[in-house]
């Protein structure tokens, strides 16, 4: 069956006669400023020569999960109330959906003259919530026991590209929580929270407070050396809100992400016992790339995961790691590149969750969550959970498209009908060559030759 679900029509039934530029309705004036020219003009020739009914096949060139519920409510928000022709959405498949690249996602069937200004709009809030939705259903996936958080707001280049993009991770966890995973908890921001059924934002603390935290002791003329910035943090962080049931510390400002985690904890559980009054501690590691996490190089990286895999080479645990995966998925990097990005290299590596993780257990701190950030992309997800690397949240935007070829969304009429009168509509399937594959189901080819 083609239509999983019709979008209720607006607009009146369509005019017997020709439909002419005195019967169109004005392009909205916002529309008109952020919709291509050609498309006005386009408009602009249809309505001169007659209006027809058209039918459009909205598709992606990659694969995509179906993401495009709020690509609907602009167009139907958009759409000439007045409008002579009315508007119907036909989805192909549900919102959620998964799907190969070409399929259409959905048909738009209304005025060529009403639809044309409106195409531009249409795609920009299409492509990247598709994309966005596939990429964090596979991070889901790969990770399924794993909380993540949206985290791309900063990346975004404005609030258009934050809620597209953050609406396609609600939908891609949606789709991933049936199978099993726990996917994206929230964001950081109030104005997509509800996407993912919350009301505020997400997030504690960021390398700036502990800078501030350790000016604040520079100016008191007490000694960074001797009073950790961290911990002095985190005092702030508590005193200010109280009622937080999660604390969550981000510990490598300093370059001691071992070292200040354990100062914390002791103060937390010591002096301070807010474990008695229900709070929860955790620990967000965002390792710079230049660095290794406190204690750790590259051999004992190696070790560390050696004993975590129980594999005797560094070779055998890439192996392990790339389990499943396709030389396409690799992104281009080589086995060197997958090795430092990942596992044994600086930075937030597979080698550095697990001996913070347990440098927390052997000092009895086995309560305090681990979460962790920087560049938790497909590739990193996927390579993470097939080691079984123990993370409780990964804060991330890397679900945002790659490769921006890949995250673009196009429409082509494929159905062009003119009124005949009485109801009825002298109709024409077409479409450019090479796109033979959108035309509908019961479309008629066109007559050729005499």
């Amino acid at each position: 069956m083609r239509s999983i679900e019709t979008v209720p029509s607006k607009g009146t039934k369509a005019k017997e006669e020709v439909i002419g530029p005195d019967t169109l309705p004005e392009v909205d004036p916002d529309v008109a400023l952020r919709t291509d020219a050609y498309f006005l003009k386009t408009r602009a020739v249809v309505a001169a020569h007659g209006d027809c009914r058209v039918t459009y096949a909205v598709f992606l060139r990659a694969d995509c999960i179906a993401a495009v519920d709020r690509a609907i409510d602009l167009v139907t928000a958009l759409y000439p109330q007045d409008c002579a022709i009315p508007l119907e959405i036909r989805r192909e498949v549900p919102e959620g959906t998964l799907l190969v690249s070409g399929r259409p996602i959905m048909t738009i069937t209304g005025s060529m003259a009403a639809l044309s200004p409106i195409e531009t709009l249409l795609l920009q809030r299409v492509g990247f919530a598709c994309v966005s939705a596939l990429n964090a259903f596979t991070m889901n996936l790969a990770m399924p026991r794993t909380a993540f958080i949206a985290m791309e707001a900063r990346h975004c280049t404005g609030d258009d590209m934050h809620l597209a993009c953050a609406y396609g991770a609600s939908v891609g966890a949606r789709t991933a929580r049936l199978m099993g995973a726990t996917g994206f908890i929230g964001t950081s921001t109030a104005i997509a929270a509800p996407m993912f059924g919350a009301s505020e934002g997400l997030g504690t603390m960021p390398h700036a407070l502990i800078g501030y935290a350790k000016a604040r002791i520079l100016a008191r003329g007490g000694d960074p050396a001797r009073e950790n910035a961290t911990l002095e943090a985190t005092r702030l962080y508590v005193e200010t809100f109280p009622d937080e049931p999660t604390y969550t510390v981000l510990v490598d400002y300093e370059g001691r992400e071992v070292t200040d985690a354990l100062a914390v904890c002791a103060w937390f559980y010591g002096e301070a016992k807010l474990h008695e009054r229900g709070k929860q501690l955790s620990f967000r590691i965002d390792t710079h790339a230049g660095r290794h996490l406190e204690g750790l190089d590259w051999n004992e990286s190696v070790r560390t995961l050696m004993r975590w895999t129980h594999k005797e080479t560094p070779g055998e645990i890439l192996k392990l790691a790339l389990q499943g995966f396709a030389i396409d998925d690799l992104d281009g990097l080589s086995a060197d590149e997958i090795r430092d990005k990942c596992l044994f290299g600086t930075g937030v590596t597979a080698a550095s969750i697990v001996r913070f993780r347990k440098m927390l257990d052997d000092h009895g701190y086995k309560a305090p969550k681990v979460v962790a950030s920087s560049g938790f992309d497909v590739l990193k997800c996927r390579i993470f959970g097939n080691l079984g690397i123990p993370i409780d949240v990964v804060g991330t935007g890397s679900f945002l498209p790659g490769k921006i070829g890949r995250a673009q969304a196009t429409a082509d009429i494929v159905r062009y009908e003119f009124p005949l009168g009485n109801g009825l509509y002298q109709r024409f399937d077409l479409v450019k060559v090479g796109r033979e594959h959108l035309l509908l189901s019961d479309a008629v080819p066109p007559a050729t030759g005499p």
